[in-house]
C-alpha cells in the first residue's frame, strides 16, 4: 500500500509541466529530527527523499537535489530517490542528469510505474513523443499500478502536443475508464474538440469538468474561447472575468487581455 508521504513521489504530469504534489504538513525540523534519530540507511533515505518531495513542493530545487542526493548517500538504490533527482533535474533544464537519474532508476527497477510515467514526461518534454508514450504504456503494463488515468492522460497530453488529435482523444478516453471523474482528461477531450472545431462538444466536455474539477487558468481560458466560437457573449464574458479575477498573472490572462484568442 502506498503510504502518503509516498503519494509525493507519485508525481502526475500534465498540462505541459509536471504537477506540484502537495505540501506535507510535517515540517521540516521533525524530519530532521527524526532522520537523525535512524539507524537503518534505508529508513534514513526514505526521510530524506521524503523532504526532498517537499522542498520539491515548494519549488526549492536546490534543496530538494540536496536532499535527494543524501538519500543516495544511505541507499544508492533507492529508487524513489533517483525519482526525485529525475523530476527536479528536469525542472531545472539539466536534461542530461534527469536522464541519467530515470535511466538509473529504471535499471534498478523497471516495473516501478511511477519513475516510468515520469521518464513519459520527461521525454515528452524533450520532443521524444513516441519514446515517451512508449514509457506511458510501460507503467501500465504493472496491474498493481495505482493511477493509470495518469500515465493515460500524460500520453494523451504528449500526443496532443504533436498533432495527433486521433491518438490524443483515445488515450484522454482511456483515462476517463479508468477513472470517471478525472478532470484532467475531460479538459483534454475537450481541447481536442476545439482543435477539431466541435465547438459543442468541446463545451459539453468543459461542463463536465466544471462538475467534479475546480477551474484553472487552462479551463477559463479554453472556455472563454469556445463561447466566442458558439456566439455566447455572456458566458464568454463570466468566464473572462473570472479569468482575470482568479488568475491575473497567468499567462492564458495576459492573452485574454492582448485578444490573441487563437
Amino acid at each position: 500500500m502506498t503510504r502518503p508521504w509516498q503519494a509525493l513521489l507519485a508525481l502526475a504530469l500534465a498540462g505541459g509541466c509536471a504537477t506540484q504534489p502537495e505540501p506535507s504538513d510535517i515540517s521540516v525540523p521533525y524530519e530532521q529530527r527524526e532522520i537523525q534519530g535512524q539507524k537503518s540507511p534505508n529508513e534514513k533515505a526514505q526521510l530524506h527523499t521524503r523532504l526532498a518531495a517537499m522542498y520539491y513542493a515548494g519549488r526549492n530545487y536546490a534543496v530538494a537535489l540536496e536532499e535527494a542526493n543524501k538519500a543516495l548517500q544511505d541507499d544508492s538504490s533507492y529508487v524513489p530517490a533517483l525519482n526525485m533527482l529525475g523530476l527536479t533535474y528536469m525542472q531545472l533544464g539539466e536534461n542530461a542528469s534527469a536522464q541519467q537519474s530515470f535511466d538509473r532508476a529504471i535499471a534498478i527497477n523497471p516495473n516501478d510505474s511511477d519513475v516510468r510515467n515520469n521518464y513519459g514526461w520527461f521525454l515528452c518534454r524533450t520532443d521524444r513523443a513516441d519514446e515517451g508514450i512508449k514509457q506511458f504504456m510501460l507503467a501500465l503494463r504493472n496491474p498493481l499500478y495505482q493511477t493509470p488515468e495518469k500515465a493515460l492522460n500524460n500520453a494523451g497530453d504528449c500526443a496532443r502536443g504533436r498533432g495527433d488529435l486521433a491518438a490524443a482523444d483515445g488515450y484522454y478516453a482511456q483515462a476517463l475508464k479508468a477513472r470517471p471523474n478525472f478532470g484532467r482528461a475531460m479538459l483534454g477531450l475537450a481541447d481536442v474538440s476545439y482543435e477539431r472545431g466541435d465547438y459543442k462538444e468541446a463545451r459539453t466536455h468543459l461542463d463536465r469538468y466544471a462538475q467534479v474539477s475546480a477551474p484553472t487558468a487552462e479551463s477559463l481560458w479554453l472556455a472563454v474561447r469556445v463561447h466566442r466560437k458558439l456566439g455566447d457573449r455572456q458566458s464568454e464574458a463570466d468566464a473572462g472575468r473570472q479569468l482575470r479575477r482568479d488568475f491575473p498573472n497567468s499567462p492564458q490572462a495576459q492573452l485574454l487581455q492582448s485578444g490573441k484568442y487563437n
